[in-house]
């Protein structure tokens, strides 16, 4: 991982992947790796260079954006495995903090696929900076009802 700026991707690898959410709008790209291979249950992988706005008052990213980057890895990779299918919201999150980010870091999301079921989608996330590894989650997140 590469600190190399304070905006924008690490190197021409990664693209950036808007789903047109409002939200990651307003609070900065999330990226993709461009011809990633699928392995080991990861689907996709996700990147977000760290701005000054993502930081609370004591100059680290907030950890409320760290959750959300944690929660998008988690289900973009539910998109994927999916086959695009958009209709798969969070029921449940848990995140740990491990360390801090700051402005201009790299972080990368690394999810991979733990469990499928009919209804129910098993997740697991790590988010990883230039010194290790800033944050882990696990999520469920519900798969589209057929008979709804």
């Amino acid at each position: 991982m590469s600190d190399a700026g304070t905006e924008g991707a690490p190197d021409d690898s990664w693209e950036a992947w808007t789903m047109g959410c409002p939200f990651e709008g307003v609070n900065g790209i999330v990226y993709r790796v461009k011809d990633f291979i699928p392995a080991d249950e990861e689907y996709v992988r996700i990147g977000f260079r760290v701005a000054p706005e993502n930081c609370n008052f004591r100059g680290g990213c907030h950890g409320g954006w760290i959750s959300t980057l944690c929660d998008i890895s988690m289900g973009r990779n539910v998109h994927a495995a999916l086959d695009g299918q958009t209709d798969t919201p969070t029921m449940s999150m848990t995140v740990d903090f491990v360390r801090g980010a700051v402005a201009g870091d790299w972080l990368e999301g690394r999810a991979r696929i733990v469990r499928r079921t009919r209804r129910v989608v098993f997740v697991e996330t790590r988010l990883i900076g230039p010194k290790g590894v800033v944050a882990r989650a696990s999520g469920l997140f519900a798969t589209p009802n057929p008979q709804s």
